[in-house]
């Protein structure tokens, strides 16, 4: 019997008067064998084959681009075939979804391509780029500086006895940049370069201030102050609250003041272990200098109170609002700030740290108010003032076993203020004269601003100012001069010895917020004022009165693009006061820092030199961040220098400098 299929057919008909009949017959069709099914089976693939692959190995950074041709089981090609494409070792290439190979490092991978389970291999080789050739060397005077335009290679040499140090820096914003330095034609004997670990040999010296707890602090006002502006907005709109009562907006030397003192959260009341109660010790014409009454026995007098914030009225206060501006009274005490010695701050530095130690702290939260509005949250945990919090004398180490002498305290906590005060100028002007919603400055600039606040400080105690390109000899001439560095700027010397110790990996514009980055945007904005403008407390406060933050704000204010100005001071901070024939714009105009480091460090001069020989060495640059390679021709010979990326020629960003030492 044959196998039956019943199909549904539909036929017409017409009807006796020629209109459509339709009807649906049912048809029993008697089939073959061979004809059970109209079903047409499509091609399947059947082979898979790579083509365009490279006869000889790829220099690293090379590219080729393969195809494939698809063959199907009926003797015909698959068009336009799904093609999936892998490296069996992505450290030496990569290829990507249309068959582009990568070359990206020394070895042999195997590039696959499949289609629907079937799939081809191919076997891909990648070497060492080999460094370019020099065969002459452009002339250069010892002290000159020569930018490098040639994809990376720098040729050096052709004068007998001659040295060299080849500059590169990272243009890049926020991206770190690998590369690999590769040289040849070097001479083998040569005598170390660098300079030794920095040790400050000053006696007596408290331990380094703990920047790591201000980096929280920081963070912390950007991410938990925010849902409080529009609270903020609410109170600008009507009168402000005065801190203290209205018929005494000033308190009296022996009142006491209830303060908050937590830094756990931003808003929050606090904890009953962090309620102090405050005793205003002091009171002139732009301080309330007030004590914590758990403060430990042996702390200042009311009159070395007093002392204190004379020295804020007539030398920190007055210097640092000439530069940046004044605060805004939002407690209505007559411009006033609350100066806060309290021992709560001492309760910060664990016993033994070796992060330092906290000598104070502005913490913007206290600008914000606590009385709430319809539909506006309050900050309960302000104290609703301009004010600092300060380390307490401690002469018996009662808190966490940390001595702390008056003297120590009085010499850090001055330039503490210094510090502090920029910040409060900062927030508090964006917050209540600028409104604006970028409040809080980048955290690199906004304590690389606090740094040169500092620095303001040292020169009005000195009587100095800058672009005097200030030597140890002229600071030791004076004693006046001595005890204003020691109190007001070493600690930039200190942080700057951190960025020279390791310039590759940090620079002025990092977002890590250590010392190093810290010391290194203290010295740019230093170069950069000194470059740009002589009247330079206007670009101060430009930086500090404006609505634009980070690299934006410095565009605006420094009226030019910032990077290029890192790139020059980068290469100043190598050729600054130790050539002859430098160009300008590669001098510091303000500090001396050769001179300088002559007794801040045992080695002298702390940056950190490679001396570079034949072969490739592997570096990491971080954004802005720099490398100093020593390099010395043979006799009259010709040495060369590139730096290489992923194998190819460095981004754009890149830049480099060839500068004659000898």
């Amino acid at each position: 019997a044959l196998p039956i299929s019943r199909k549904r057919v539909t036929m017409q008909a017409r009807n006796p008067k020629g209109q459509v009949r339709r009807a649906l017959i049912t048809v029993a069709l008697l089939l073959g064998a061979q004809a059970c099914s109209d079903t047409v089976t499509p091609p399947r693939v059947e082979n898979v084959t790579i083509s365009a692959v490279p006869t000889t190995a790829l220099f690293v950074g090379d590219t080729v681009r393969l195809s494939v041709t698809v063959g199907n089981n009926q003797g015909g090609t698959v068009s336009n075939p799904g093609v999936s494409w892998r490296s069996t070792a992505e450290p030496v290439a990569t290829v990507n979804s249309s068959g582009l190979v990568t070359a990206i490092s020394p070895g042999t991978t195997n590039i696959i391509a499949s289609v629907d389970g079937v799939a081809d291999t191919a076997a891909v080789s990648v070497q060492a780029r080999p460094v370019g050739s020099c065969t002459a060397a452009q002339p250069l005077a010892v002290g000159a500086v020569q930018p490098v335009d040639a994809a990376g290679l720098a040729c050096v040499g052709g004068v007998s006895g001659a040295e060299y140090v080849v500059i590169g820096f990272n243009g890049l914003t926020t991206a770190h940049l690998s590369l690999t330095a590769e040289g040849s034609g070097m001479s083998t004997s040569l005598a170390p370069a660098g300079a030794a670990a920095f040790d400050m040999l000053v006696s007596g010296r408290s331990p380094t201030r703990n920047v790591a707890f201000e980096a929280r602090l920081r963070r912390r006002e950007r991410t938990e102050l925010a849902p409080y502006l529009a609270g903020l907005r609410a109170q600008q709109t009507g009168p402000l609250v005065p801190r203290f009562s209205r018929s005494a907006p000033v308190p009296a030397v022996g009142d006491l003041l209830p303060l908050n003192t937590a830094t756990e959260s931003a808003c929050a009341g606090g904890s009953t272990g962090s309620r102090a109660v405050g005793r205003v010790a002091a009171v002139t014409a732009r301080a309330v200098v007030v004590t914590d009454t758990a403060n430990p026995a042996g702390g200042f007098t009311d009159d070395e109170y007093r002392q204190i914030g004379l020295t804020f009225d007539t030398l920190v206060y007055a210097e640092v609002t000439r530069n940046f501006g004044e605060p805004l009274d939002v407690d209505k005490n007559d411009n006033r700030v609350i100066i806060f010695y309290t021992r709560a701050v001492n309760q910060l530095t664990k016993e033994n740290s070796q992060e330092g130690f906290v000598g104070g702290f502005f913490f913007a939260r206290d600008l914000f108010p606590t009385t709430a509005q319809p539909g506006f949250q309050a900050c309960a945990g302000s104290n609703y003032a301009e004010m600092f919090y300060l380390l307490a004398p401690d002469p018996n180490a009662t808190i966490n076993k940390n001595r702390r002498t008056k003297e120590d305290v009085r010499e850090n906590t001055i330039a503490t203020i210094a510090h502090e005060l920029q910040h409060l100028i900062s927030a508090s002007r964006r917050l209540y004269a600028l409104q604006t919603e970028n409040w809080n400055e980048v955290v690199w600039l906004n304590e690389g601003l606090s740094h040169i606040a500092e620095e303001l400080v040292f020169y009005r105690a000195s009587g100095l100012g800058p672009r005097q390109n200030l030597t140890v000899e002229q600071i030791r001439a004076l004693e006046r001069r001595r005890v204003a560095f020691n109190e007001h700027q070493i600690d930039n010397f200190g942080r700057f010895t951190r960025f020279l110790e390791d310039p590759e990996d940090n620079s002025p514009y990092e977002e890590d917020d250590d010392l190093a980055t810290r010391g290194a945007t203290w010295g740019f904005l230093r170069y950069a004022a000194d470059r740009v403008t002589t009247e330079q407390t206007g670009l101060w406060n430009r930086l500090v009165n404006s609505r634009l933050t980070g690299m934006e704000n410095l565009k605006a204010a420094l009226a030019t693009e910032p990077i290029p100005l890192v790139r020059d001071w980068s290469v100043s901070v190598f050729t600054d006061d130790d050539l002859v024939n430098t160009a300008a714009i590669y001098q510091q105009p303000s500090w001396n820092f050769r001179s300088i480091y002559t007794v801040l460090s045992p080695s002298g001069y702390p940056l950190k030199v490679r001396t570079f020989t034949n072969g490739s060495t592997a570096l990491k640059l971080a954004p802005g961040g720099s490398t100093y390679l020593r390099v010395t021709p043979p006799g009259t010979g010709i040495a060369s220098v590139r730096f290489r990326s992923g194998g190819a020629a460095p981004p754009r960003e890149f830049s480099m400098f060839v500068v004659r030492t000898r």
